[in-house]
């Protein structure tokens, strides 16, 4: 990767930190050209930051094609879904994501380390059918996740009687997407981002 001496930095993407977008439909954060810090990872020193360039934005819009039944679940059951077993997010693309729960009796825990669904006594709160009708833009639910992000989603089925669908749609932007390497200014503003000198969250 080559170094851009005049690249600007717009915006950081922490998935690990509670960060609820504003309400209304999802819109696109980033357009072409525009340059992002993403956190890869946490070390000893802080946050690894890796940094793109945005190539062009596809759209992933509510469709059949986006809507995934994982299946049967028992009475007061459960299952674990790893959302990159049916979204392909490869090394050149970063996905900005809604979702919505389809069916009765279905509740979805997400854990992309994303807390969003979390009480800050520690309680996970879930997404259900209900939710939608509380928040119709889904904006509570957005989240964002690359290859190398560990997405797991829970399903639950809250009911007393077996549920033989659980179906969630999922509807956002995926962004095409070039590493690049920033210069040394530009690698200082973003860590005065994370100690709350700049704000452009």
């Amino acid at each position: 990767m080559s170094l851009d001496k005049n690249i600007t930095v717009v915006r950081r993407i922490e998935p690990s930190k509670i960060i609820t977008p504003k309400p209304g439909p999802i819109a696109p954060v980033f357009t072409t050209g525009d340059i992002f810090a993403y956190a890869v990872s946490m070390t000893e020193g802080g946050i690894a930051w890796a940094f793109y360039k945005v190539l062009y934005v596809d759209s992933l819009p509510e469709t059949d094609e986006l809507v995934f039944d994982f299946g049967p679940i028992d009475a007061g059951g459960t299952k674990d879904v790893k959302l990159s077993d049916y979204i392909n997010v490869d090394d050149n693309r970063i996905a900005q994501v809604r979702f919505r729960v389809l069916d009765d009796g279905i509740r979805v825990y997400h854990s992309n380390p994303n807390t969003r669904f979390r009480l800050k006594a520690g309680v996970a709160v879930g997404v259900t059918r209900l939710t939608h009708k509380e928040d119709p833009c889904d904006h509570k639910t957005e989240f964002w996740f690359r290859k190398d992000d560990v997405g797991v989603f829970r399903i639950e089925n809250f009911t007393s009687s077996k549920a033989y669908r659980s179906r969630v749609l999922f509807y956002g932007f995926m962004y095409v997407v070039q590493p690049i390497k920033v210069p040394p200014e530009e690698m200082k503003k973003v860590a005065g981002w994370i100690v709350g000198k700049t704000s452009l969250m």
